[in-house]
């Protein structure tokens, strides 16, 4: 009895771009951001349906079992990259929402739980 193994390259994606689209993805990379986990960031958010037969069902807007944190984040990567905003602002807008929440909450007389 034997086994046979059949190795299929991976799919690869030729994309048209603009220059300035180019452009936004070289600045990207420059900052660290991996372009296959930025592109399986996009292709999550696509609506997956199960197949025919097994329940018929749609995935909540992209997300399945199995996937990685990365992939969980990707998203969010996408639309702080396209907003233009400075890891720096956005450390400013993460701790000035912190502050805020945690003031209205003192305000409201709740402690969220956590003995603060």
């Amino acid at each position: 009895m034997g086994i046979s193994v059949i190795s299929e390259p991976k799919p690869s994606l030729t994309l048209d771009l603009t220059p300035e689209e180019a452009s936004r993805i070289a600045a990207a990379q420059r900052q660290g951001v991996d372009l296959t986990v930025l592109l399986r960031g996009v292709i999550a958010r696509l609506p997956h349906k199960s197949p025919e037969g097994i329940g018929g069902a749609s995935e909540p807007e992209g997300l399945h079992p199995g996937m990685t944190f990365a992939e969980l984040l990707a998203p969010m990567r996408i639309d702080f990259h396209a907003s233009g905003m400075t890891d720096e602002e956005l450390g400013t807008f993460a701790d000035e929402t912190v502050s805020r929440v945690r003031a209205n909450r003192r305000d409201l007389g709740d402690n969220g739980g956590d003995g603060r």
